[in-house]
């Protein structure tokens, strides 16, 4: 049913934004044999509308659909949007709880061979720049033992109606090469954590 509702929109959102947007992908040879589950780390997070310009990047009926991302549990029990927010495969972000706690959800997500996608930097951008990156890919990386798919966002910083149809911004998608935890990973510490946090925040400025 979500794939089924991920290939759909795509069908309206990808000629959309190549027309209003100019839409422009690069990187989709670092594409190639992957599938589910990896944990898909993306910036700039600087529009709520992210989630669906990347999945409008990704090849029609992409392996690594649905991608399950992470919201505010607000959105979730809005009555419209939070049905379609759910039925896109979304899930409530655990606030107030340990990093491990707050991740339980997407660590089962990604034992049932699923993808879950993380907006590295844990809000949106106000001003459209890079913002300092959050531990949580690094940690589902570590602790299940798969690969991060590094993802490079411009364009959708203040992106409105108006300035869609008049055609004012050009959006830019860029994949990376999937960065793969080391296997003797053994233990998940602070420091073991971090050092893959900074090792992924490299890897997506390089795509900015």
């Amino acid at each position: 049913m979500r794939k089924i509702l991920w290939n759909m929109t795509w069908l309206i959102i990808r000629p959309l934004l190549r027309i209003f947007c100019g839409l422009e992908v690069k990187g989709l040879e670092n594409l190639q044999n992957l599938k589910s589950p990896l944990i898909v780390a993306a910036a700039i997070h600087a529009n709520y509308i992210d989630s669906y310009v990347l999945g409008a990047a990704l090849p029609f009926n992409s392996p690594l659909f649905p991608i399950r991302y992470m919201t505010a549990p607000e959105y979730i029990r809005m009555p419209l949007l939070g049905w379609f927010i759910r039925a896109y495969g979304a899930y409530p972000l655990e606030k107030d709880v340990n990093l491990e706690k707050t991740l339980e959800k997407s660590v089962y997500l990604l034992k049932e061979k699923q993808a879950v996608g993380v907006f590295v930097e844990g809000r949106l951008s106000k001003d459209g720049f890079f913002q300092a990156i959050k531990p949580g890919a690094a940690f589902l990386a570590l602790k299940t033992n798969l690969p991060v798919l590094p993802v490079g966002m411009s364009g959708t910083f203040g992106l409105t109606l108006l300035n869609f149809l008049l055609r004012r911004k050009k959006i830019k998608v860029v994949f990376g090469q999937p960065i793969f935890p080391a296997k003797e990973t053994a233990l998940i510490d602070k420091d073991s954590v971090g050092e893959f946090t900074q090792l992924i925040n490299k890897k997506i400025r390089e795509l900015i």
